[in-house]
């Protein structure tokens, strides 16, 4: 048998079980032929595979056209390495960053997901100029994703074929439940929405307290898509949740998570919050603070009153902070 028999050998051997990368490395083989051919049919496989798979064939891949190159230079020229770099392009180009998108739950039907949503069909053919075989993620806001191929979509409706349901796996295991005071500036409260939905938030209270200045939360459907994007752009499996305004005293009355805690910037300094059960709930008062009738009263109920730093932290930063404190170190 010949070397070059025995490469094909080894790369069929070890593309056994990746048969949509077969081709690839019979392309990478090809002594001679036309160009064009070789990006449509590679253009062709891209369509079939995952990122996880993807990163298997890379890694195997690499090791195999380094023995390649290795024990055959008079065969290696730069048609392989062009064709090799042209698929690693393709490949992490088009499958690493798959669109996002949180659907009706009642728009997938066993394999197939039929879309009517206008806005996210806007996006799909307009925005993204999406073409048939390209790949989404769908998202039901149950902890569920679905990965899925376009197979045609207009102004009105959208037909894809769904290749591999999954858990998502970027939701906490902690739910969190933000009782953020309501700041004097509304583009405050959003930033608050957004940062800690990318942090792990599972529940937002806008809370009015004594000191509170502002009572409105704004326009309930803008916030509620400030959460849904968020949520789809930091990978998340669920949108959280924006319950209706608390009053202190409705907080304090309710609340039932194991773990309730409260920032006081007078407090004795604690930055350890390790200490949490499977729901955590957090209280940060407006910018001129709680009074002290309400930390009392907090105290009172079984809350933790605590201060994490020196500093003084606006509210809408204690939020952000708070949050992270309790999420990041899961």
């Amino acid at each position: 048998m010949s070397e070059m028999s025995w490469i094909i050998l080894i790369l069929r051997h070890s593309l056994a079980r990746l048969r949509p990368f077969v081709v690839v490395g019979e392309l990478a083989l090809t002594e001679a032929g036309d160009t064009k051919q070789h990006k449509d049919e590679i253009q062709a496989v891209r369509h079939r595979i995952s990122e996880t798979v993807y990163r298997r064939f890379y890694y195997r891949f690499g090791k195999i056209s380094a023995l390649i190159l290795g024990h055959t230079e008079k065969w290696m020229d730069f048609r392989f390495a062009k064709i090799f770099m042209m698929t690693r392009w393709k490949f992490s180009g088009n499958i690493s960053h798959m669109q996002r998108f949180f659907i009706n739950p009642a728009e997938i039907n066993g394999e197939q997901v039929a879309l009517s949503s206008p806005a996210i069909l806007h996006q799909i053919n307009r925005v993204l100029r999406m073409k048939n075989g390209d790949r989404v993620i769908f998202l039901d806001n149950t902890g569920f994703e679905y990965e899925a191929a376009m197979e045609k979509s207009s102004d009105k409706n959208g037909e894809f074929h769904i290749l591999e349901k999954r858990k998502n796996m970027a939701e906490p295991e902690l739910f969190l439940t933000l009782y953020q005071a309501m700041p004097k500036k509304r583009e405050l409260f959003e930033l608050v929405l957004q940062k800690g939905t990318e942090i792990g938030v599972s529940a937002f209270v806008p809370l009015v307290t004594e000191h509170t200045e502002r009572l409105e939360i704004g326009n309930i459907e803008r916030l509620q898509r400030i959460l849904r994007e968020a949520a789809e752009q930091c990978g998340r499996g669920k949108i959280p949740q924006l319950m209706p305004a608390s009053t202190f005293d409705e907080m304090i009355e309710n609340e039932k998570s194991a773990v309730k805690i409260i920032f006081h910037e007078k407090a004795e300094l604690d930055t350890n919050l390790k200490e949490r059960g499977q729901k955590s709930a957090l209280a940060v008062g407006p910018e001129g603070g709680f009074s002290v009738k309400e930390v009392e009263n907090a105290k009172n109920h079984g809350w933790r009153i605590v201060s994490i730093g020196p500093r003084v932290l606006r509210t809408e930063t204690a939020g952000i902070v708070g949050a992270a404190l309790l999420l990041l170190g899961e």
